[in-house]
Parts: structure tokens; C-alpha cells; sequence
């Protein structure tokens, strides 16, 4: 079976991110990845990749993200990332992840919340937690820990290296 994911950047002008992610879910039948606005994907093949490593996972993983250089989540940050905006160093990193790394899934099996800049989840899951809270900051690892409360999974790839743009966004006209 080969599955479609929808990709979906949820926003909301009224700093409400939650309401804006149950509104996107509401029109999905199976798997959806919620991205940030400021993700760049890196690894050419990052679709692909996202659809095997759901469908190797099953219904069993709730949450399905790769790493980024820039998060308030440290448990999803590459310490190894460039220290930089040259997103053709970014590029190099991600080409090493992968090639390091791989499509393997680690389980992620900490107390602390993961970060929202890449959600992979389905329908399913988001039904069993009652979707996400409403408002803006938290509702990502509130979303994340109902999920472990009602026994999903949390998987992060090492070898899926993304750019967030994240705290660098006042910086932008540098580039």
C-alpha cells in the first residue's frame, strides 16, 4: 500500500495555531504533516522518505518529526547543525545526516515534549486526543504528551535534517 500525505502549513491571524491545526486535520482521512512556515526540507527525497517510514510505522506512531538546527525543543536539536544562515552549509549537513543516519526512526522515549515544526500524525491519533488545544504557544507539546498519555508513539529521524529559519527571522534581509 503506498499512502498520500497531505502537506499542510496551518497559520492563524489571531495567535490561535491550535484552532488553525484542527481545522487543517479536519479534512484528512489518514496521514498529514503540519509544517512551520519557516521549514525549509532539505533532503530532495524528504516526501518520499516521510511515506515509508509512516507506513513502515503503522497508526502505532502518532507523531513523526526529523531535526532542525533551531528550536525552543532541544530534544529535536542538531547540536552538529551549522552555526549560520548559508543554507548551502545546511544542505551539506543534511546530505551528511542522511548518508550517517539513513531513514531509521528512533523512538523517542524522553519526558520532554517534542516541538512543532514538523508534525507527521494521522487522523486517527488526533480523533483519540481530542485534536489540539487552542491558543498559540504549547499547544504542539501539549499535543505531543496527550498523545504518549494515550499510548502513541513519538518518533524523530536523525537522518532528516530541516532548516528553521525559527529565531533568525529578523535576520532575513542578511542572506
Amino acid at each position: 500500500m503506498v499512502i498520500d500525505i497531505p502537506v499542510l502549513i496551518p497559520w492563524s491571524n489571531d495567535n490561535n495555531i491550535g484552532k488553525a491545526y484542527n481545522e487543517s486535520m479536519k479534512s484528512i482521512t489518514d496521514w498529514a504533516l503540519l509544517l512551520d512556515h519557516d521549514i525549509f526540507m532539505l533532503n530532495p527525497d524528504w516526501y518520499h522518505i516521510l511515506c515509508a517510514v509512516a507506513e513502515r510505522l503503522g497508526h502505532q506512531a502518532g507523531w513523526i518529526c526529523g531535526r532542525t538546527n533551531n528550536t525552543f525543543c532541544g530534544t529535536q536539536l542538531d547540536r552538529t547543525a551549522p552555526k549560520n544562515h548559508d543554507l548551502m552549509a545546511h544542505l551539506k549537513h543534511a546530505k551528511k545526516c542522511h548518508l550517517l543516519h539513513g531513514t531509521h526512526p528512533v523512538q523517542w522515549t524522553s519526558g520532554t515534549p517534542l516541538s512543532g515544526y514538523m508534525i507527521l500524525t494521522h487522523r486517527k491519533a488526533w480523533e483519540d486526543v481530542g485534536g489540539f488545544k487552542d491558543g498559540l504557544l504549547g499547544v504542539d507539546n501539549t499535543y505531543h504528551m496527550d498523545l504518549r498519555k494515550k499510548g502513541y508513539k513519538a518518533y524523530v529521524l536523525p537522518g532528516l535534517y530541516l532548516y528553521h529559519m525559527h529565531k533568525s527571522k529578523a535576520d532575513w534581509h542578511k542572506f
